[in-house]
């Protein structure tokens, strides 16, 4: 009872309201007590309030590693100061009105202000159906923003907002002397620190694990420095999409309890709405249902879960870093095979982007869908404009290091989208969701002490059905493998797959496509609603592209349904 918040001052001039977990918190709590601070209670908000009051917000900030959303109210300077912490695993929201701002971790809060309107934001809906989500503070409603990862405002009585950053993601530095061996030790030392200070709670804590590397890593290094850890998984009747043999394997290697749930369409379309509505957007990955039930299910057992969220952006996990690294050695090849073989040398020169720069050829390369389809379901689509915006705005960097940089900017954009994801989905059953490949410190480790020679190589090993597996993530490939097997090490990626299809055919679903969303499409005169209708009607036979179109389309009408009705679920 003495943690709960609004937290105020003694001389009731500071106010504070936090959401997050600070994990060193109680590491800077003597500090403060050498200073005459007395605690009241054994809250990591409570030192929080203390470390503003004796250092600052600057300072505070410098101070604290964790996940957070906090506001503070300064009497004393008459303003709000909102921030966001820096990988952005909290989310923070702001609604600009004609004579108030509101502010609030979901967006669904704002619908219940009066003066509150919904107005999509076309500009937002192209960036949308490209990428499956908006970057840096865009939404897509145009009166909404999000608060950037890294960054806090304060708001002065007179409505005026000053924006400041306080932390990004480093440039990496001049390539590092320390081989791959003594890199992977570091990694490892610098891992298990993360992971150790994630299970610092006073509840039980578990650990997400699909049966890749990265989360099987993080349920080893958990596994080792407590008893008894809990994990959990999401399987699938459908073998060739179920990951039920690795994540067995897995738990084995990492020595913790398996706990596997499986997901079915029944669960899928019912939950639709329940998984919009806790989101704050479109179900843009099919597999956040998935999240959520694994969420659900966990929350029985646990209050708290670790997961691997973060190895891919941060380490050079996806194939798309590996085609990028190597196009400038490839491409020039293609080109003179072309000369000798002009069918054979054309169709891989168009695979690898010939006439396109690599900065654009990576931000097409993180697209969902291809273009032709978006055009197809939104006659107004402007990809060039969503292209130079990315461009634009992700891509300043000094750094010559084109992957180092493609690396960044996964972690700006796709990997907060991932984020949100996480923790809207875990914390709609008031699960705390931790991600110790995103601790600051260790980000900073990875980017400034190691080289791009220890992500990603042109190849390695001597089949080349391997090679991309083998040349990225090389460097935690090569730490996973002192623990695990080359088969599980090197296997294709694969995911969190979903049997959409299947599910997106249960009878009940499909009758609600054809008698409401179809026809709410079609009134709301966004997406063409003819086109829609005939993928739908052709669902069996559409591309994965044409999928993606469909899915995008029709949990864009889910979630603007229910955003216009907010009653519906509560």
């Amino acid at each position: 009872s003495r943690g709960h918040q609004p937290m105020i001052s003694n001389d009731r001039k500071i106010i504070i309201a936090f959401n997050g977990e600070i994990y060193n918190a109680f590491d800077l709590k003597p500090d403060l007590e050498s200073r005459g601070i007395t605690f009241r209670s054994d809250t990591d908000t409570e030192v929080l309030l203390n470390l503003y009051l004796v250092y600052g917000q600057e300072k505070m900030l410098k101070l604290i590693n964790g996940m957070f959303a906090i506001c503070i109210i300064d009497l004393n300077k008459q303003k709000i100061i909102l921030t966001r912490d820096r990988l952005g695993i909290k989310p923070l929201y702001i609604a600009r009105l004609d004579n108030q701002i509101l502010f609030a971790s979901e967006v669904k809060s704002f619908l219940y202000h009066p003066n509150f309107r919904l107005n999509l934001n076309i500009e937002s809906v192209n960036e949308f159906l490209t990428f499956r989500y908006c970057a840096k503070d865009r939404h897509l409603l145009s009166n909404v923003e999000s608060l950037e990862p890294g960054h806090w405002i304060d708001i002065s009585q007179t409505g005026d907002i000053n924006r400041y950053k306080y932390w990004s993601i480093p440039d990496m530095g001049k390539d590092s002397n320390i081989s791959l061996n003594d890199a992977v030790e570091k990694l490892s030392v610098n891992l298990e620190k993360s992971v150790k200070r994630r299970l610092l709670a006073d509840v039980k804590i578990g650990c997400q694990l699909s049966g890749g590397i990265d989360s099987t890593l993080i349920n080893l290094f958990a596994s080792k420095n407590t008893d008894n850890i809990n994990a959990f998984s999401v399987v699938f009747k459908n073998q060739k999409l179920s990951e039920e043999s690795w994540i067995k394997e897995a738990s084995e290697y990492a020595g913790v309890l398996p706990n596997l749930y499986e997901l079915n369409s029944d669960y899928f379309c019912n939950n639709l709405e329940k998984a919009s509505w806790h989101l704050d957007q479109p179900i843009n990955h099919p597999n956040s249902i998935g999240l959520m039930f694994l969420a659900e299910n966990a929350s029985k057992h646990v209050k708290v879960l670790l997961s691997g969220e973060g190895a891919d952006e941060l380490l050079a996990g996806y194939s798309r870093y590996y085609f990028s690294n190597i196009r400038s050695f490839v491409l020039p090849m293609l080109s003179g095979i072309n000369k000798l073989i002009p069918s054979f040398g054309t169709n891989y020169l168009q695979s690898f982007g010939v006439g396109i720069d690599n900065i654009n050829y990576f931000i097409m390369a993180s697209a969902f869908t291809d273009l032709n389809t978006i055009k197809k379901i939104f006659p107004s689509y402007n990809y060039e404009e969503v292209l130079e915006n990315r461009r634009a705005q992700f891509f300043k960097s000094k750094s010559k290091q084109h992957i180092a940089n493609c690396l960044k900017y996964d972690m700006q954009t796709y990997l907060v989208d991932l984020l949100i994801r996480q923790d809207k989905m875990t914390m709609a059953f008031s699960l705390e969701n931790r991600v110790p490949f995103l601790d600051h410190e260790f980000v900073e480790f990875v980017r400034l002490k190691l080289n791009i020679s220890h992500f990603i190589l042109r190849y390695r090993g001597h089949k080349k059905s391997q090679w991309v597996s083998r040349s990225t993530k090389v460097a935690l490939k090569d730490l996973a493998s002192k623990y695990f097997n080359d088969r599980f090490v090197y296997r294709e990626k694969s995911g969190f797959g979903i049997p959409l299809v299947s599910f997106l055919k249960n009878p009940l679903f499909n009758e609600r496509v054809k008698d409401e969303l179809i026809p709410g499409i079609k009134n709301r005169g966004v997406i063409d609603s003819k086109y829609i209708n005939k993928l739908w009607s052709n669902i069996d036979q559409i591309s994965r592209f044409e999928l993606e179109a469909l899915w995008v389309s029709l949990s864009l009408e889910i979630w603007l349904k229910q955003f216009e009705n907010p009653t519906i679920l509560e």
